[in-house]
């Protein structure tokens, strides 16, 4: 009897595993994994094959000036036991909460330092952003998987998502861009309290532990995510004034929660923030001064270097590396990040478009249209980067969310032409006609021969892009529409790598050969 309910238990098991990995979600993850390792792999070339490290002394030289030692002390005290929060061995005294010090990321780097040594730490950068995006990538396909969209339009967007412009932009500051994974599961759990699904109680942990990843990161992701719990609680159906607001009490109370747990940590790294960062500094003057400022139009060239980064990070390279005049407004990090794909910038235009007759409630396309116009003017005057920068000096940094709402919306958009939507021809146009703008003064400007390799590459992929949606402007027939469908993620994908590699060429780095033996 025991040996056949043995059998009977073993055989259940195996029936699992075989369900759990025909599963259509288990296989889209694994075919994302492979493509982003062949991906990582191009992007990555220099520092993974070649004798480049990711410590740079051109733009984001804090990387060799400031990081690094800083990384190399937190080590080598670990190493010897001497290690304290607050480390008055390293210069006249440096605070060690100002440095994203419970950054998982960084603990692994920290790790690998401790048993190989700080010398060896610095060769495994590289790979830990590699991990991050592939981090990325799968949580913002769980994300997606709150919802219903189908498995190739999560994939494909959870694929641009992992290789946004923020993440490989910011992420050479290596703890920036691990906000753009903590973003989306503080969205995936907000989402589970919203629809009362299973896993809802993890929506305070989430907060806890983004909590004491860092402060100024926190504070910008429970901004977002509570315009996002208000906006997602007034499209829902069935429920009554005082039940919303209700719901959205619940939910800002478990963010509270949150908060609380985290502040421990969270306290003293608010009071090294709040007391030290420039970018913090507030300039004292009155309520009527302060909302002049919030809603007085930023210069003509910030406008022309938002509309261009929305096609390219790369666009506009400062220190020296342009031929023509500049027209970025602080430098390559400081403007707009914008970039999740040249796609998502035609889909989430033709968003607006098809919303009007997209199958779905009044309710819900009212606010999401109060959404795309509070996105236009949070971007196009200076409230949006105030109001995410601690009610201060606005900054551009907030960016990071805007590349889950875009993906979110190409992911819908995806579907939607895939059952057959029809799309507006004269905004892809307009688009077209816009991109080939933007590039063309890119190219004027560019200083290298890989910035222009970059530029080309995107015009013949945004081209392939435009004339793909145009053909499904006229072609009904699904079969032939799905072909479509694919070629565009083949291009998307060529866009993306070409866009994410060329912000690691060229660069002024420290070398393997640089390091010493410890």
């Amino acid at each position: 009897m025991k040996e056949k309910m043995k059998s009977s238990s073993k055989i259940r098991t195996v029936q699992k595993l075989s369900g759990f990995c025909q599963s259509p979600d288990v296989r889209a993850l694994c075919f994302l994994f492979l493509l982003l390792s062949a991906s990582c792999s191009f992007i990555f070339r220099d520092y993974l094959y070649g004798n480049d490290l990711m410590i740079f002394n051109d733009i984001g030289s804090d990387t060799w000036q400031q990081y690094i030692m800083n990384y190399t002390s937190i080590v080598n005290h670990l190493r010897d036991g001497s290690f304290s929060l607050w480390d008055f061995n390293n210069g006249l005294g440096i605070n060690q909460f100002n440095f994203n010090l419970f950054d998982p990321f960084l603990m692994l780097l920290y790790g690998v330092g401790v048993v190989l040594g700080p010398a060896h730490m610095l060769l495994y950068i590289n790979v830990i952003q590699i991990l991050k995006i592939m981090v990325a990538a799968f949580a913002f396909y769980w994300f997606l998987s709150q919802f219903s969209f189908s498995v190739p339009s999560k994939m494909i967007t959870s694929y641009a998502y992992a290789l946004n412009g923020f993440l490989l932009v910011w992420g050479q500051h290596y703890q920036f861009g691990t906000v753009v994974i903590y973003f989306p599961l503080m969205l995936l759990f907000c989402e589970k309290f919203i629809q009362k699904k299973k896993g809802k109680a993890l929506f305070p942990v989430m907060v806890f532990l983004c909590g004491i990843y860092s402060v100024y990161f926190t504070y910008m992701c429970l901004a977002a995510t509570g315009l996002y719990l208000l906006f997602r609680i007034l499209m829902l159906d069935g429920l009554t004034w005082k039940e919303r607001i209700q719901r959205f009490l619940l939910g800002c109370a478990e963010m509270i929660m949150g908060v609380g747990m985290s502040l421990v940590v969270f306290l003293p790294m608010a009071e090294v923030l709040l007391n030290v960062s420039s970018r913090l500094e507030s300039d004292g003057t009155g309520l009527l001064d302060f909302l002049r400022q919030c809603f007085t139009p930023y210069s003509r060239k910030f406008y022309l270097s938002m509309l261009k980064r929305m096609f390219s990070s790369n666009l506009q390279n400062g220190y020296g590396l342009a031929k023509g005049p500049q027209q970025y407004v602080m430098n390559y990090y400081e403007d707009p990040v914008l970039f999740c794909s040249t796609l998502a910038v035609f889909l989430n235009v033709q968003f607006l478009a098809v919303l009007r007759k997209a199958d779905m409630t009044k309710r819900a396309k009212r606010v999401l249209y109060g959404v795309a116009a509070l996105i236009l003017v949070g971007t196009a005057l200076p409230v949006g980067g105030t109001v995410f920068n601690y009610f201060t000096l606005p900054t551009q940094r907030y960016t990071f969310v805007l590349m889950t709402v875009f993906l979110l919306l190409m992911a819908w958009m995806r579907d939607y032409m895939r059952k057959g939507g029809k799309l507006n021809l004269v905004l892809i146009l307009a688009v077209t006609a816009l991109m080939g703008w933007a590039y063309w003064c890119g190219y004027e400007q560019a200083g290298f021969q890989e910035y222009r390799t970059n530029i080309l590459i995107l015009t013949v992929t945004g081209i392939l892009t435009a004339v793909c949606l145009t053909l499904l402007c006229f072609l009904k027939d699904i079969q032939i529409r799905n072909v479509i469908l694919g070629v565009m993620g083949v291009v998307l994908v060529v866009n993306v790598v070409s866009e994410g590699g060329t912000n690691y060429q060229n660069r002024v780095t420290m070398k393997k050969t640089d390091v010493p033996a410890e």
